[in-house]
C-alpha cells in the first residue's frame, strides 16, 4: 500500500494514475496498469524545501503540476521523472 494521502487521481485515458503525498512533500505516482511507481516519493518542489502539497493537476498522462500552500508552482514529465 501507498501510505500518505490521496491528492489527485488522473483523468487520463486510460484513467489508471494517482499521485499521493507522503511524507509532506514527497511525492508519489503510481501507474495501476503498470503496477509501478512513476515516481517513488521524489520531493515535489526543489530539494531542500519540503512544502506541503495543496493540489496536483495531471495535464496530461505524462506530466503533472504541483501546487504548494504558498502557491510555488513545480512542473513534472512522468516519462523523464523530472521537473521541467
Amino acid at each position: 500500500s501507498m501510505p500518505g494521502r490521496i491528492i489527485g487521481v488522473t483523468q487520463d485515458a486510460n484513467g489508471n494514475r494517482a499521485a499521493v503525498e507522503g511524507p509532506v512533500g514527497k511525492l508519489t505516482v503510481y501507474d495501476f496498469e503498470e503496477k509501478a511507481a512513476l515516481l517513488d516519493k521524489v520531493d515535489a518542489f526543489e530539494a531542500g524545501s519540503p512544502q506541503q502539497i495543496a493540489r496536483i493537476e495531471f495535464v496530461d498522462p505524462g506530466h503533472l503540476v504541483v501546487l504548494d500552500k504558498a502557491g510555488a508552482i513545480s512542473v513534472w514529465d512522468l516519462k523523464s521523472k523530472k521537473r521541467t
